[in-house]
């Protein structure tokens, strides 16, 4: 299983967990670690070059809907007026992202100023669609120290939270570099409540290690 070093008062509770291992160790102040080991821990925190690389692949959920807004949508509708968006972006054809500069002209109604926009082929036409990186994201760019490097076979995710302002998770992810031999995931969170230096909630997160089973 998995490893982490903790100072003495921290003590370990056990919590039900639907499909996976999950549990805390917290101490007797405001400082809790959960942890959640299986095929469905959540994934860590991306940087911007990570989202960039993620965003180029397909339209993101605005982007789409700005889209949708440019189509006639009736040949896509059942007997009851539905529309499955999977019939329309599985036809987009060619798509690339690109940073937006004062020559790029947007598909008709496109007004959002954005750094990034999509164009790609839809049905014999072009089209290009603004690209906004959403708020959260941006926050999380701007206020995660992000550090990743590999350990026993393992992508280490480090996840540290820097704006003390909003309480978020400072969090480690080992992630296994060969996922058709293992699967399972682990997922470490802090939440302190302002109450532990950043240093030595790093210093604590660096010590989990995850052994192959």
């Amino acid at each position: 299983m998995f490893s982490v070093i903790t100072p003495t008062e921290f003590k370990y509770k056990k919590v039900t967990g639907i499909d996976s291992y999950v549990g805390e160790i917290r101490n007797w102040k405001f400082t809790t670690f959960i942890f959640d080991y299986g095929q469905y821990s959540p994934n860590p925190p991306m940087t911007k070059e990570q989202f960039i690389k993620s965003s180029k692949e397909y339209l993101n959920h605005e982007s789409t809907l700005l889209f949708f807004n440019l189509i006639d949508l009736k040949p896509y509708e059942n007997e009851k007026g539905e529309v499955n968006p999977l019939k329309i972006t599985k036809k987009i054809k060619n798509i690339v992202l690109k940073k937006m500069n004062d020559n790029v002209i947007l598909s008709k109604g496109q007004n959002k100023k954005c750094r990034y926009y999509y164009t790609f082929d839809f049905e014999e036409k072009e089209y290009k669609i603004p690209f906004c990186i959403p708020q959260e994201n941006l926050d999380s760019f701007k206020y995660y120290e992000i550090k990743i490097d590999t350990i026993n076979n393992y992508q280490r995710t480090l996840s540290i939270w820097r704006n003390e302002e909003i309480e978020k998770y400072s969090s480690v992810h080992l992630i296994p570099l060969n996922p058709d031999q293992n699967n399972m995931k682990l997922w470490i969170g802090i939440n302190t409540n302002g109450e532990m230096r950043i240093e030595k909630i790093r210093e604590i997160l660096e010590t989990v290690e995850l052994k192959n089973s």
